[in-house]
C-alpha cells in the first residue's frame, strides 16, 4: 500500500468480475477541460490466482503538468472516441478470455493511475492487448493506448526481451506520439512493465518485481513547435 500522496494511498490490489463505474468528479464522471467524458473507471478488488499478476506500486507521487503532445493525443484518441455508449478501442474488453493480465499502480506522476493490461496470446504471438484505467491521468491513458497499439501482433519473447526503461524501447512509442515528453516517458515505462508481467502470466511464469521508475521532471517536457 502506498501512502505517498493524497491521491495515491491505501489502494488494495484488485480486479472485479465486472467493471463498476467510479468517479473523479462530483457529478459522477471523468472530466477533461471541465467537460464530461463518459469514461468508465475500473474499481479493483481481488486479483485471481490464474492469469493475473499482482498489483505493483510506485513511489514518490506528485502532481505535474500535462504536456501538449499528451493532451493532443488524449483529446483525439481518448476523449473524442468516448461517449455514453462507446469507449476507445483499446479500452474495450477483449473479444475472448484474456490469457494474461497484470495491474500496475503508476503514481510517480500524481494520481492513483491504476492500469490493468489484459493480453490475448496465441503461443508466442500477442493477438490483442486491452487496457482498463482506474483514476488515471491523461498521460496514463495515452501510454496505455500507445502500448496496446504497439504490442498487438508482436512476439511474446520479443517483448519480454526488451528493457521497459531503456530509451531504445521507448523510441517507437515516442515516434507514434510524435514527441518525447517526460510525463509520457514515465507512464509508458509503467505500461510496458504491466505488459511484461501480463505476458509472463500468459506463459505461466511468476511476475517480475517492479523496478523504480524515475518520476517525471518538473516540466512535462518541451512542446512541439
Amino acid at each position: 500500500v502506498v501512502r505517498s500522496s493524497t491521491w495515491c494511498q491505501n489502494t488494495p490490489s484488485s480486479r472485479p468480475t465486472r467493471a463498476r463505474a467510479q468517479s473523479a468528479s462530483p457529478d459522477g464522471g471523468l472530466t477533461f477541460d471541465r467537460r464530461p467524458t463518459g469514461l468508465v473507471f475500473r474499481a479493483f478488488g481481488g486479483l485471481g490466482p490464474k492469469g493475473d499478476a499482482p498489483l505493483a506500486t510506485a513511489h514518490d507521487a506528485r502532481p505535474m503538468a500535462v504536456s501538449a503532445p499528451v493532451r493532443s493525443h488524449y483529446a483525439r484518441r481518448i476523449f473524442a472516441e468516448t461517449g455514453r455508449d462507446r469507449l476507445p478501442r483499446n479500452f474495450r474488453p477483449l473479444e475472448a478470455p484474456a490469457t494474461g493480465r497484470s495491474t500496475v499502480e503508476g503514481c510517480a506522476g500524481g494520481g492513483k493511475n491504476i492500469l490493468e493490461l489484459s493480453v490475448l496470446g496465441d503461443g508466442d504471438r500477442i493477438v490483442d492487448v486491452r487496457a482498463a484505467c482506474g483514476l488515471c491521468n491523461p498521460a496514463m491513458y495515452v501510454a496505455a493506448d500507445l502500448v496496446c497499439e504497439w504490442a498487438r501482433g508482436l512476439g511474446v519473447a520479443e517483448v519480454l526481451a526488451l528493457d521497459p526503461l531503456a530509451p531504445a524501447t521507448l523510441a517507437p512509442l515516442f515516434a507514434a506520439l510524435g514527441a518525447s515528453p517526460d510525463d509520457a516517458r514515465e507512464k509508458l515505462q509503467y505500461a510496458l512493465l504491466a505488459l511484461g508481467n501480463a505476458l509472463r502470466a500468459h506463459r505461466g511464469e511468476r511476475p517480475a518485481p517492479l523496478p523504480r521508475v524515475a518520476p517525471p521532471s518538473d516540466g512535462a517536457g518541451p512542446d512541439p513547435e
